[in-house]
């Protein structure tokens, strides 16, 4: 057994890192998890936020850290995330003062707040703030493009299953004895050795510039990892929703695939829309924006709040049961080239042996 960790905040983007944590390390063992007090989240099971079946893990309230006995508080600074977290200067002096070392995760060097730094000076020992940051070389030092298969998973709205599929893919292929570099969105990777797709974007150059560096960048990972594989989450959804309420417009990615041109990507997308005829547009639209195939498809168990999003011109939705996923795909199950599965009860397995099988012709 590892060192106890406790984590705050939970949000529903880290539901997959709590869910698969063992499976993905073994130095640290997840003891506690604090949730923001407007999730409803205290003694129920963390799952309850995306109405997914129970991972045996509940929520607790982040005022009772002082009868925490973990050994380390890992604080996770989620910018995009709504929840405001202004009490993480708090919440460090309580857990540095009990004894516990501190993790503080922010997504760049220009995320991390005053207060933190301040704090990491006064407990050199036991604090650390923790981003990851690629050297500057001079551009164009590595030449040729990646020799790497590049595997993109994403979705059309920004939600936590496209990290779960990510990870479920990842564990499968580790299964299959392949060796794999991991960049994530998530700032949280304590032991993981995963990497932040947000560094790539955190330099501030022109558009130019950063798919030059993008491409430089994963030439330096590739060159010190070898991998066999290298899986990314991609940095922003793939595609504008509506021109009223759109959910971004995919620049961000679009970017990524000039730099390193993906083999293979995966696309979670709401089970409403997981329709043989609209899957096929979206791999249409993934070929031609992307330049890349879509190998498969998880049917979220979100639906989208369409009188929200005409009153506020807003993205929303709500979590259906995942049994009324699986009875949705039972009803359109074989009409599409592309397999749509639910990756929450069914599992990878289908959609990754798609993809290496198509990879090894």
């Amino acid at each position: 057994m590892g060192e106890k960790a406790a984590i705050y905040p939970f949000y529903p983007r880290l539901l997959p890192y709590i869910k698969h944590y063992n499976k993905l390390q073994d130095r640290y063992e997840i003891t506690e998890v604090y949730a923001p007090q407007g999730l409803g989240l205290k003694d129920k099971d963390l799952s309850f936020a995306c109405n997914h079946p129970s991972i045996g893990k509940k929520g607790n309230l982040i005022d009772n850290i002082n009868k925490s006995d973990a050994d380390i508080l890992v604080l996770v600074d989620d910018i995009e995330d709504d929840f405001d977290n202004e009490d993480f200067f708090d919440i460090a002096n309580i857990a540095l003062q009990k004894g516990m070392k501190v993790n503080y995760y922010a997504k760049s060097i220009f995320a991390v707040r005053d207060e933190m730094r301040r704090l990491s000076e006064d407990y050199k020992d036991n604090m650390k703030i923790i981003i990851e940051e690629h050297k500057n070389n001079e551009l164009g030092q590595t030449k040729g493009s990646l020799q790497t298969p590049v595997i993109l998973v994403g979705g059309m709205l920004d939600e936590p299953d496209v990290l779960e599929v990510l990870l479920q893919v990842y564990l499968n292929l580790v299964e299959l004895g392949l060796k794999v570099s991991v960049f994530t969105k998530t700032p949280f990777s304590l032991g993981t050795n995963f990497h932040s797709i947000n560094a790539l974007f955190s330099n501030r150059f022109d558009e130019k510039t950063t798919i030059s560096y993008l491409k430089e960048t994963l030439k330096e990972v590739e060159h010190i990892e070898q991998p066999d594989i290298i899986l990314m989450e991609t940095p922003d959804p793939i595609m504008e929703y509506n021109e009223f309420a759109h959910n971004g417009y995919g620049i961000r990615t679009y970017m990524l695939s000039l730099a390193v041109i993906p083999d293979s990507m995966i696309n979670v997308i709401p089970v409403e829309l997981c329709v043989a005829e609209y899957v096929e547009m979206v791999s249409k639209f993934v070929e031609e924006k992307y330049n890349t195939k879509l190998d498969g498809v998880h049917a979220s168990n979100s639906i989208i709040d369409s009188l929200y999003v005409v009153q506020s011109q807003e993205l929303s939705w709500v979590h259906i049961p995942t049994e009324e996923v699986n009875k949705s795909l039972q009803s359109n199950q074989g009409q599409s080239k592309i397999p749509i599965t639910n990756v929450i009860q069914a599992g990878t397995n289908m959609i990754t042996n798609n993809i290496i099988n198509r990879l090894s012709y």
